[in-house]
């Protein structure tokens, strides 16, 4: 697990490899609540992000999970927030990202970025053809979504370009 901790005020939220999000008293270390994955699914790797709420909707911890999943919990309390995408979560695999099969794996290796009331994010690609899934899975391509509701207001499409013809482009 390389899970990097998040401290707002005097709270740590923090990721486990056993499938669940914690926060913790920043100062005597004691859990103040824990959010269980549900499915045996497991959060990203690397950390959660922050968003402090507005508009009506609550500071929340958003992250995403190793089947695919963008939660968003309460930061006070660690429970989904409803009014997020499905009860709580954005299913990011959509046919416009997983075009080499949607029952490929997809996760968001790290915490997504926060702009303002948009949560920004790509994805784990696969690592080529001799690597991880010979290259195939996620596109990468760029979201945002809407942090009250979950809803995809950006998608930025990467240029599409065959190895042959980015080679004989390059000046080495």
């Amino acid at each position: 697990n390389e899970a990097i901790p998040l401290v707002v005020g005097n709270t740590m939220y923090v990721t486990s490899p056993y499938g669940a999000i914690h926060a913790l008293d920043a100062t005597t270390g004691a859990m103040k609540w824990t959010f269980r994955l549900p499915d045996n699914d497991q959060p990203s790797k690397r950390g959660v992000a922050y968003w402090p709420g507005g508009d009506g909707a609550p500071p929340s911890i958003i992250f995403g999970g190793l089947s695919g999943g963008m939660y968003s919990i309460k930061a006070s309390d660690g429970t989904l927030n409803a009014g997020f995408g499905a009860s709580g979560v954005v299913d990011l695999k959509t046919p416009e990202v997983m075009q080499t099969g949607m029952n490929l794996a997809y996760s968001l290796l790290t915490a997504p970025t926060i702009y303002k009331n948009l949560i920004i994010t790509g994805a784990g690609t696969g690592e080529g053809p001799g690597g991880s899934a010979g290259g195939a899975g996620p596109s990468g391509d760029t979201r945002a979504f809407d942090a009250r509701t979950g809803r995809l207001v950006s998608f930025t499409s990467r240029v599409m370009l065959k190895y042959s013809a980015w080679v004989s482009t390059c000046e080495m």
